[in-house]
């Protein structure tokens, strides 16, 4: 994107929170009435679509913040552990609906990695969103923490689902790229802010996958000195 573009984006994203806010504020408020099934129904769409939409102008604000320098970031201890069991719970209702099963992998308690908290949640969330959503049903999203060199710490996010061909996966961190599928939702801005926010925290992100095979997106981020003692190098 041009500067111009990216500062417009900014701004539309400030502009559109207002009036969200707003909509979300009135339909949660008539979410809590008395209202007939077929009214409760309607409710539940117009909460639906302004979660959507409030999700992706933050994506894009995200975006453009990181596009101009100017998103501020963190780099702090990020318990392992934690980040991996907030995420795997926020995700849970929209798995739960699907249905696709959650399988969390352990990891030593002294694993730290440095990052940024908040963000390092956002991309685990991204990750396990769209694993939930491009799985088969009945499947399984599993999520592990392994150890890959002697100081970095890889998150996976597995699914089942189709899998993705090898010439398209250059195209998954482009901005609005969705590789021709629109059946799931989305406006393909996630992963793109996910690679962004993962660059600028100092780590990596990939995928591994195959047609028929299911896809795993990981990162990677250094382990944070402190966490290299007896316990964790036993449990690793």
């Amino acid at each position: 994107m041009t500067p111009e573009v990216v500062a417009l984006s900014a701004h539309l994203a400030h502009e559109l929170r207002t009036p969200l806010n707003a909509i979300l504020g009135y339909a949660q408020l008539l979410a809590a009435g008395d209202l007939r099934r077929e009214q409760q129904e309607y409710v539940r769409q117009i909460l639906a679509a302004a979660h959507h939409l409030r999700c992706l102008v933050d994506d894009t604000l995200d975006l453009s913040l990181l596009q101009q320098g100017r998103l501020r970031l963190a780099c702090e201890p990020v318990p392992v552990v934690q980040v991996m069991r907030e995420a795997v719970a926020m995700v849970a209702p929209l798995a739960s609906e699907r249905p696709v099963r959650l399988a969390v992998g352990g990891a030593p308690a002294g694993w730290c990695v440095a990052g940024d908290r908040r963000r390092l949640g956002q991309v685990l969330l991204n990750l396990l969103t769209n694993a939930v959503k491009y799985n088969r049903p009945g499947g399984t999203v599993r999520v592990t923490a392994q150890r890959v060199v002697a100081d970095r710490v890889r998150l996976a996010v597995a699914d089942e689902g189709p899998g993705i061909p090898p010439e398209q996966q250059h195209r998954l961190f482009v901005p609005f790229e969705r590789l021709g599928v629109s059946a799931v939702g989305g406006a393909g801005i996630g992963l793109a802010v996910a690679k962004w926010l993962v660059h600028a925290m100092g780590g990596t992100i990939g995928v591994d996958s195959c047609p028929g095979h299911g896809a795993t997106f990981w990162i990677e981020f250094p382990l944070m000195p402190a966490a290299y003692d007896s316990r964790s190098a036993a449990g690793a």
